[in-house]
């Protein structure tokens, strides 16, 4: 198929897979903005499918609210892309986001504007969470993700703990991060930014 891009504005769409039935997909590019409602968002694709790199921008409107709690996700049976991108800079997330990936995933939180009713899961080879410019952030919405980067200054309500810091977390960014750190298990690690 090689390449493809979904603007989703000012409507509503059920769910958006990044790739069809046995496609191969170099790249997937899902915009949401405006006051649309959309479902469901499929990183991979619905059935047999490979897709190379999935990015996801929600600058407006609502994704999620369905009955299986995921927001953004993959498919059972569909695959998971080998890289993801999600960029989040306004709207409602209402659910769940599973940011699985074969090699990399990414999830950038940019301001205040984004609302996300829901965790952020991570479950790749490499993968980072990125807070720019928020002011909070729920520590006990996250986890899965090997590094954290702050942009700014962001504070970590209920801090970081073993459920978000996991085996290991690389703390890092050119901002700073305000939280409480409670730990008897794994390793965080603090990065100059």
């Amino acid at each position: 198929v090689g390449s493809s891009t979904i603007n989703i504005d000012n409507s509503s769409v059920r769910t958006i897979f990044a790739g069809g039935d046995d496609d191969v997909v170099d790249e997937a590019t899902i915009n949401v903005g405006g006051n649309s409602n959309v479902y469901k968002i499929i990183t991979g694709g619905s059935t047999n499918s490979t897709v190379h790199k999935t990015t996801v921008n929600v600058s407006g409107g609502m994704v999620g609210d369905n009955g299986s709690n995921i927001a953004i996700g993959t498919n059972v049976g569909g695959g998971i892309p080998d890289n993801l991108n999600v960029n989040l800079s306004g709207g409602t997330i209402k659910g769940d986001i599973l940011a699985n990936a074969g090699q990399s995933a990414a999830v950038t939180i940019t301001g205040d504007a984004p609302v996300i009713e829901g965790n952020i899961l991570a479950d790749a080879a490499e993968s980072s969470l990125n807070l720019v410019n928020r002011s909070t952030f729920d520590g006990a919405n996250f986890s899965g993700f090997d590094s954290l980067n702050v942009s700014g200054t962001t504070s970590i309500t209920g801090g970081l703990n073993n459920g978000n810091v996991g085996n290991a977390l690389t703390l890092g960014g050119s901002g700073e991060t305000v939280a409480d750190v409670s730990l008897s298990a794994g390793t965080l690690t603090v990065k100059d930014g």
